[in-house]
């Protein structure tokens, strides 16, 4: 997965992730684009050691839960929010 904005290991398992800011007023533009570009890095046979996530602003929630938590479960994929004071969370994805 080339090109990601974070990466990041521990104890033998490796994070990736693809981060979207405030770019916009579009989140939701911002979210599906970061979704296309993370998705094109995914590696074809991920491994149990390697997750890939995407984080995002706090308010683009209702953005990144447009994509079915089943589809997110499947494909292994994280999702995580950091709100203005920088506290991060996950987003639980049904999946």
């Amino acid at each position: 997965m080339k090109y990601v904005d974070v990466v990041a290991t521990k104890d033998g398992r490796t994070l990736k992730a693809e981060v979207k800011g405030r770019t916009s007023p579009n989140q939701g533009l911002d979210t599906d684009t970061m979704f296309g570009q993370i998705l094109r890095r995914f590696p074809e046979l991920p491994d149990e050691k390697f997750t890939a996530a995407v984080v995002v602003p706090a308010e683009s929630t209702s953005a990144v839960r447009r994509i079915p938590g089943w589809v997110l479960g499947r494909l292994g994929i994280m999702v995580y929010t950091v709100d203005a004071a920088g506290h991060v969370e996950i987003v639980p994805t049904d999946g």
